[in-house]
């Protein structure tokens, strides 16, 4: 093996630099939630509580979001905040860590109690009207079906005008009539708590619009069997995630299951201990499939406060006008299958501002090599906030256009999400780069000694800067230098194990 030179980069200053732009990020965007870029209700609503429970403002500030989202379901689609062409809606997951004891129950069953309530109205309305109606379409099929199968059973000949293949065929249209009408039975449930997500694809498949808000405050469970726990064969089972995240068709047909189709179209809020958001951003499928990038993710650090003997209440008004609101939002869900969505257009003002937005989370991920996959859906996060933000300042969304103003307040609280997920990331760095600093140790010994960066990128998906990255983080293991070739021509630059 050829000499290295004396010339190194493992402490290069620039390089050291590429973990900083991430505590300044969090410096810069992270230090107060902008509690005023919330509508005027949810802002309301959320100060009160925050007052009263002696919380971060953050906690029922985004069980607000989280809530209009799931309360707006398929209701409104979004056009014209990126590209031409390109639709969304505005569900979002909401993922909420706080410790043990610290009572982040109840600030989160006052703001979804509005829309639970209407869950359990559609429920009851579903007893009292749309089951009995179905119940008498089942026993009046199967009847016909009886009536069929007495006639022609056991001939094999024509009668009465009819062929047997004619009968057989009246005969499985009643089938599929009645399979279908039992299905239905199923009460429809806009909102779901612990589900596998089997059940959670059937739910999708049984509401009139997909649409469902997944919603628990011990919902550890939930991200544990996104995560694959009843699984056999070790692997996430993220799909139902993934795809109700962008409202896509999902089919399922597999043995020993019902066959299903559905649309899904899932919003969720989920409390659960800090440890639980570690486990699930430890998890490399749930990283590597983007499941940890579709959430917009805070740990709540809360202070232990002795009890000031203060007798604070919660300001009734604004709790009403929030249940008044989340009912509006609701009223406006579709009751029959397949009608469109009202459509809300981002003006060219809206647009630049999340484009603007887009090039600043650009920047910061072309220097933070370990997590920068983590933060490629910023740009679609602000769009859909946009989105409950102007759903929540006025349902009619006058004119179905949503401007600059609107554009400018979602992207202040996206950029304080980003700083609070970079901080969740920045817990299980270390883990992560001493994974990558493993399996490069591998390859180099795989090559000899020395791997040059051109190979590592074009053949085994290491990048120039992720390497010097590397280098810096584990400078007793990785150096990256210039190699002169015995042979002449130009030096390359490669990495080698440290002596």
């Amino acid at each position: 093996m050829t000499e290295p030179k004396a010339k190194t980069w493992k402490n290069d200053p620039e390089i050291d630099a590429t973990h900083d732009a991430a505590i300044a990020w969090m410096e810069t965007h992270g230090s107060q939630f902008p509690i005023d870029a919330l509508s005027e209700k949810a802002r309301a609503a959320a100060e009160t509580i925050a007052d009263v429970y002696r919380i971060p403002v953050e906690m029922p500030a985004l069980c607000a979001l989280a809530t209009i989202s799931g309360a707006m379901g398929r209701t409104w689609s979004l056009e014209g905040g990126a590209k031409d062409g390109q639709s969304t809606h505005g569900n979002l997951y909401v993922l909420i860590g706080a410790p043990a004891g610290s009572g982040k129950a109840a600030p989160a069953a006052i703001l979804t109690k509005p829309f639970l309530e209407y869950a359990s109205q559609v429920a009851r309305r579903f007893q009292d009207f749309e089951r009995p109606l179905l119940q008498t379409e089942i026993e009046c099929a199967m009847a016909e079906k009886r009536a069929l199968m007495r006639k022609f059973h056991g001939k094999k000949s024509a009668e009465g005008g009819r062929s047997i293949a004619e009968s057989e065929a009246d005969v499985a249209t009643l089938n599929k009539k009645i399979a279908e009408a039992n299905r239905r039975l199923t009460s429809p449930a806009p909102f779901v708590e612990d589900v596998t997500s089997q059940k959670l694809v059937l739910t999708c498949a049984r509401n009139v619009d997909g649409a469902v808000f997944v919603y628990s405050a011990e919902g550890a469970e939930v991200l544990r069997i996104a995560g694959g726990r009843y699984r056999g064969d070790g692997k996430a089972d993220l799909e139902i995630w993934l795809k109700g995240f962008s409202c896509e068709i999902l089919r399922q047909d597999r043995v020993g299951r019902e066959s299903v189709e559905a649309h899904p179209c899932l919003a969720a809020l989920l409390l659960v201990q800090p440890s639980v958001i570690s486990e699930t951003y430890g998890s490399p499928e749930a990283l590597r499939r983007g499941f940890c990038a579709r959430f917009i993710a805070v740990n709540c650090h809360l202070p232990i406060l002795d009890d000031d003997g203060e007798n604070r209440t919660l300001d009734r008004d604004a709790i009403n006008a929030w249940s008044l609101l989340i009912g509006d939002i609701c009223d406006r869900r579709p009751s029959n299958p397949g009608t469109p969505p009202h459509t809300i257009y981002f003006n060219d003002g809206a647009r630049e501002v999340f484009r603007l937005f887009e090039n600043d989370v650009a920047a910061l991920r072309r220097k933070i090599h370990d997590v920068h996959e983590q933060l490629a859906r910023w740009r679609e996060l602000a769009i859909r906030i946009a989105a409950v933000l102007a759903v929540a300042d006025d349902p009619h969304v006058p004119l179905n256009i949503v401007g600059a103003d609107v554009a400018e307040r979602a992207v202040r609280i996206a950029r304080w999400a980003v700083a609070a997920q970079l901080g969740i990331l920045r817990e299980g760095r270390h883990e992560r780069m001493m994974e990558r600093v493993r399996k490069l140790g591998t390859l180099i010994d795989a090559s000899g000694g020395v791997l040059s960066l051109r190979d590592a990128e074009k053949s085994h998906g290491y990048s120039r800067e992720e390497i010097y990255a590397l280098a810096a983080f584990a400078p007793g293991q990785l150096t990256v230098t210039e190699i002169q070739n015995p042979n002449g021509g130009r030096p390359s630059m490669s990495v080698m194990r440290t002596a």
